[in-house]
């Protein structure tokens, strides 16, 4: 392995080898590497066989790009055996959130539509995965309290335009889990798209009852009970969700091929969006019968669930159990046994003797408790939830109620969402007062937030200060943003006064920012914060710096050009500095450089080096000769060398005649040749790899190079850029153009903010603006052109880079395509 990669710490290990932390140096980021068997653990031929399925494996992912699979970056062999370096993702296994609790039918939605668009990624490339399981699937989770799915180990993985055959050494290994394979795994039939939807339909089935579907003590039991489809109906564990979810889930899980959805796309164009409230559809619970186990030969009671489900569109209420759904042949609802008499008076005597034991028994309190229970299932059953603040009290006493099912606690949660009526509000603001429950307390400010209600941010500011785990104030923090208004910043900023993380310190700054971004009168609010920072110190100082430079204006800019002319403080120039590490644009470069080059404090100096490494690699309308100027004299004044590096990663995401110039005097500089030597060859093969487009050829949202804080997504479905939410995330593109001649751009974007955000695009040293429209949906595009026009020419190079302007909208906007119009 190169020196480029330092290894960390181990953070994995299996049969096969183990998976590292470690510093990719060169563009000074966090990566795990995937090694296989070495020499002294295994002979030559199974290290070299290792090494080759680890290379089929990033060969495999190197394929799919999509914000819901694994990315890889690098793959290489050496003395020690063949690696994979991959992105580091900070999470936690979907089998470890299942453990805490079952997924509610909100964030399970979420699940299915982020696995889904990962699949229908990985089909469109012919792959199939073949080994999905929880354990392969990551949930990372979101300061803003949102996750992200990741799928992972595509070890199993095929490339497979036609069918394909499991493999006795793929079995013999047992590799997948049983629990999530496909019967046609166990026959070694044909595997296709078809087989990894049956694994996500145990997966959903999992996360939804913390079950297995298919079950046993032993591994036959559990292939048997796949093979002859032993399965409890979902919506018999789960009579809570929507019956049409139920029914989705177990398509998914058909014991035959043909039954279930042809492809993810198709799985996913079926999942009920909009599903009915619980109970609004009958649904038939299936026979019971016995059926012996031909692997032990012993009767176990089973669920029938043997004939195919339909997809849920497909499922007509009022049909005749008997008659094919749907127009369908084959695919019908199940019909229970005729009762006989004999039976009929077993049961009547069993419910008239179940009456009498529950009248003597007669105990006030636990009927009270029941009705109280009948009362929030019944209002959260209905579309508009109204009632009275004492319902208020009852779902709060459910929550509290460590025997509550889940069904009665998603009740309870939704009745506190939606409830409307006299006090409400500030009954639920009393609860939340009064709870001594970090997790009821957690809820109910949730519950503010969601509804709203402003008085109570002031409480939930106070909580968050009492907290003792971040992950508890980062929750309350999530509700007071939900509530806080520009006039409110102050009631932020006071939270930067407590002896806080940095990462939850982060948090409150992003507040604070799109407060003042959000605010009418934002010079005012700079201008109370300029005087408060020369009042403060230590991190609150940091912080409140931090936030100047966000904002970047030129009365921040002004009293910055002070701080380092006439102060003669150097912790406080230090602090000072956390602006410039955090300023929206170019614009100070001349600044900071002067500052390294005048000061005698070398702590500031370095910090100063940070900060003008991170400026001269933000997006800029510079000519490319301006910017090589501008890199060539960063890269000189810079001693770190992690810091050189980031500019070396910028060259490299601007492919250019002149950037491969500066890299090869690079390769050649005394001082810069260990870190440039081994980018050369990497910027050759970028301008190699960049193509040429004719007039009105479209640059795809997908194909974009995400940079900044990458907070964005993509749509593989669509081909689009979406959930771009964070004014310094990015997006280039690199081509040539076919014809000379004068461009316009234009850009297909979809918005649901009457409000519309600015944008920029930077291109051949010119720069555009213009502002997103407004459409029905995110996957209704208008084409909107930009201001101006620029002379492109042939063989020449060009980055295009768009960017959030000075005033946008939390979701800036969706972007399917962007175009060159001569």
């Amino acid at each position: 392995m190169s020196n480029r990669y330092e290894i960390r710490e181990q953070i994995g290990k299996g049969g096969l080898g183990a998976v590292y932390k470690a510093l990719d140096t060169q563009l000074q980021r966090e990566v795990a590497i995937k090694r296989v068997l070495s020499p002294d653990q295994a002979t030559e031929e199974e290290v070299q066989a290792a090494a080759n399925n680890l290379m089929a494996e990033a060969q495999t992912l190197s394929s799919l790009n999509h914000p819901n699979i694994i990315t890889v970056f690098d793959v290489g062999q050496d003395e020690q055996g063949g690696f994979v370096v991959m992105e580091l993702l900070k999470g936690e296994t979907l089998d470890d959130t299942i453990e805490r609790g079952v997924l509610t039918q909100e964030d399970f939605g979420e699940v299915v539509i982020q696995s889904l668009e990962a699949l229908i990624a990985a089909q469109a490339n012919d792959v199939i995965h073949r080994d999905i399981k929880p354990t392969n699937i990551m949930v990372i989770w979101q300061a803003s309290g949102k996750f992200q799915i990741k799928i992972l180990d595509f070890g199993l993985a095929k490339f497979s335009k036609s069918p394909s055959v499991q493999t006795m050494d793929q079995e013999d290994s047992v590799l997948g889990s049983i629990f999530f394979m496909a019967p046609e795994q166990f026959e070694r039939g044909e595997l296709d798209a078809r087989t990894d939807l049956y694994q996500m339909g145990c997966v959903y089935y999992n996360a939804l009852t913390s079950q297995y579907p298919f079950n046993g003590e032993t591994a036959p039991q559990v292939m048997n009970a796949h093979l002859q489809h032993k399965v409890v109906p979902l919506e018999q564990i789960r009579p809570d969700l929507a019956p049409s979810i139920c029914q989705w889930v177990m398509w998914l899980i058909n014991r035959d091929i043909e039954h279930r959805p042809v492809d993810a796309r198709d799985a996913l164009k079926r999942w009920p969006r909009n599903p009915e409230p619980t109970g609004a559809v009958a649904v038939q619970a299936l026979p019971v019968e016995e059926t012996p186990d031909v692997t032990t030969g012993q009767i176990t009671i089973v669920t029938a669930a043997s004939q195919a489900y339909a997809p849920p569109a497909l499922i007509v209420s009022g049909t005749s159990p008997n008659s094919p759904v749907g127009g369908r042949p084959g695919i019908r609802r199940s019909q229970p046994e005729p009762i006989s008499g004999k039976t009929k008076l077993i049961i009547a005597g069993s419910v008239l003797a179940i009456v009498l034991v529950f009248a003597g028994i007669n105990i006030a309190g636990s009927l009270g408790k029941k009705k109280d229970q009948a009362r929030i299932t019944q209002l959260a059953a209905t579309e508009l939830i109204v009632g009275k603040a004492e319902d208020v009290s009852i779902a709060v006493s459910i929550l509290s109620d460590s025997k509550a099912t889940t069904e009665l606690t998603n009740s309870a949660l939704k009745v506190l969402g939606r409830l409307e009526g006299s006090g409400v509000d500030e009954r639920i603001l009393e609860e939340f007062k009064g709870a001594q429950s970090s997790t009821i307390r957690i809820r109910l400010a949730r519950a503010l937030g969601d509804r709203g209600y402003a008085p109570a941010l002031p409480s939930i500011v106070a909580a968050l200060g009492s907290a003792s785990l971040d992950d508890q104030k980062i929750q309350f923090l999530n509700a007071a943003r939900s509530l806080a208004e520009p006039e409110d910043l102050d009631e932020i900023l006071s939270l930067l006064q407590q002896n806080n993380s940095l990462g939850l310190r982060k948090n409150i700054e992003g507040t604070a920012i799109t407060l003042l971004r959000n605010s009418k009168n934002p010079d005012a609010a700079i201008d109370s914060i300029l005087t408060r920072v020369s009042t403060t110190s230590g991190d609150e100082r940091k912080s409140l710096f931090r936030i100047l430079g966000a904002m970047g204006t030129d009365r921040v800019k002004t009293r910055m050009s002070s701080i380092y002319k006439q102060k003669d403080d150097p912790e406080y120039q230090r602090d000072a500095m956390m602006a410039y590490l955090s300023w929206k644009d170019r614009s100070v470069i001349p600044d900071v450089e002067s500052i390294i080059v005048n000061t005698k404090d070398n702590l500031l100096s370095s910090i100063a080096q940070s900060a003008l490494a991170r400026l001269v690699t933000l997006p800029g309308a510079d000519p490319i000769e301006a910017k090589v100027e501008i890199w060539d004299r960063a890269a000189h004044l810079i001693t770190n060398p992690s810091d050189v590096r980031r500019i070396v990663g910028t060259l490299i995401e601007n492919p250019h005649q002149k950037t491969l110039a500066l890299m090869r005097a690079w390769a050649k500089d005394e001082d810069l040749k260990n870190i440039a030597k081994g980018s050369v060859s990497t910027m050759e093969k970028a301008i190699a790899a960049v193509k040429t487009i004719a007039p009105n050829e479209e640059l795809m949202g997908n194909k974009a190079r995400v940079q900044g804080d990458k907070k964005a997504s993509f749509n593989s479905k669509l081909g689009s850029i979406t959930k771009w939410t964070s004014p310094v995330t990015w997006f280039s593109w690199s081509f040539k153009v076919k014809q000379p001649g004068n461009y316009s751009i234009e850009i297909d974007q979809s918005s649901l903010s009457e409000t519309p955000s600015n944008i920029e695009v930077h291109l051949g040293g010119e720069m555009f603006k213009g502002e997103t429209k407004k459409t029905p949906s995110l996957e209704s595009f208008k084409s909107i052109r930009l201001d101006g026009s620029v002379d492109l020419k042939p063989e020449m190079i060009y980055t295009l880079i768009l960017k959030a302007g000075d005033d946008v909208q939390p979701d800036i906007m969706d972007v399917a395509a962007v175009r060159l119009v001569k």
